[in-house]
């Protein structure tokens, strides 16, 4: 197993935490807690997240962190991003800020990618089949997507729940698989529910939510 609790990673210009498969075994439990983490967007190379698990495999919890991206930049930049072979990962009870100002119409200024593909969190296509991803009671503010699912894999189940997701645009939630993701009881800025595809006035969820 391995655990990273408790430390304080300022303004990266990469990966805080970048884990790989170092064939240490498929059956490893890792649990990333209570970091704080900075970094200027403009600094960090395209596609990166702060906390990479894109390449584990076993059980990962990734709790109780503050992860905070500012400035701006053309890059794609993620607070977490997940994959791999994992059998189970639970995102829950983070603090995730970006750098975007939003509204809920979907407004950008000074927004952190204009291709509108970072996140708080991204399920990454590396994730297999089986997966089993839970994301919950987080505050994720100011990414393009607060939930962004671009894996390709149709065995996985993702769960976004107890979450807020008010101010993130165009998408609270953005799902590119044709398996639909169950995200129940998650605030989107409005009583009403979200926009988009939700049909209500807050922040947009994509089809298959």
């Amino acid at each position: 197993s391995l655990t990273v609790s408790d430390n304080r990673f300022s303004t990266m210009q990469g990966p805080a935490l970048l884990l790989r498969d170092a064939g240490l075994g498929a059956n490893r439990d890792i649990t990333i807690t209570g970091n704080t983490i900075n970094a200027v967007a403009a600094q960090l190379p395209d596609d990166a997240a702060l906390v990479d698990v894109r390449s584990t495999v076993g059980h990962s919890s990734i709790q109780s962190n503050t992860i905070d991206l500012t400035g701006t930049t053309t890059r794609t930049a993620h607070a977490i991003a997940i994959g791999g072979g994992a059998a189970q990962i639970s995102v829950f009870s983070n603090v995730l800020t970006g750098p975007n100002s939003t509204s809920l119409t979907g407004l950008h200024t000074d927004a952190i990618n204009a291709g509108g593909q970072s996140a708080g969190v991204l399920l990454s296509n590396t994730l297999g089949n089986g997966a089993l991803v839970n994301i919950s009671d987080n505050t994720i503010q100011r990414f393009d997507n607060g939930v962004r699912n671009a894996a390709t894999a149709l065995g996985i189940q993702v769960n976004v729940t107890n979450n807020d997701l008010s101010d993130n645009a165009p998408f609270a939630i953005h799902n590119a698989n044709s398996v639909v993701l169950n995200a129940p009881c998650n605030w989107y800025g409005n009583g009403f529910g979200p926009g988009g595809a939700g049909g209500g006035p807050g922040a947009a969820v994509s089809a298959n939510v």
